[in-house]
């Protein structure tokens, strides 16, 4: 994030939620501009206009219930839960745990995946602006996930 923007697929769009202003004056000179992939900037303005609008935003405006979904994914997510602790993580400190995890679900693949350790490690330790959740085993502790 640079300047209260960020980059997202070729855009430069607000790191601020859809009803706050953003920050126009910050754009013109933003650093982010050097990235060859960015192509344009995009924001929204009058958001929750009283006239209609060709675009849209969806928003859950009431809490989750786990209540409110079936059995079956409601055991799923008690059953992750009780085995599995999620957190935010660095990606330079897990890389080569990340490249285990991969290259193990990679194996499950009905086609051949072939990427070698450093260059997924070089790759995922060179990305700029990135979050990583990790799912660690409440049993031992390790690594078993990663989104």
């Amino acid at each position: 994030m640079s300047n209260g923007w960020k980059y997202y697929n070729h855009a430069l769009i607000p790191a601020t939620p859809p009803h706050k202003s953003a920050d126009g004056k910050t754009l013109a000179n933003n650093p982010l501009w050097k990235d060859k992939r960015v192509l344009f900037a995009r924001w929204t303005s009058d958001y929750d206009s009283k006239c209609e609008t060709n675009w849209w935003y969806c928003i859950k405006d009431k809490p989750f219930d786990i209540s409110s979904i079936n059995a079956k994914k409601r055991y799923e997510i008690n059953k992750g839960n009780k085995n599995f602790t999620v957190k935010t993580i660095n990606a330079a400190d897990y890389a080569d745990k990340l490249y285990d995890v991969a290259s193990c679900a990679w194996g499950e693949y009905t086609i051949n995946i072939n990427h070698s350790k450093e260059s997924f490690v070089s790759g995922i330790t060179s990305a700029k602006e990135i979050t990583l959740f990790g799912a660690f085993s409440n049993e031992d502790g390790s690594l078993c996930g990663y989104a």
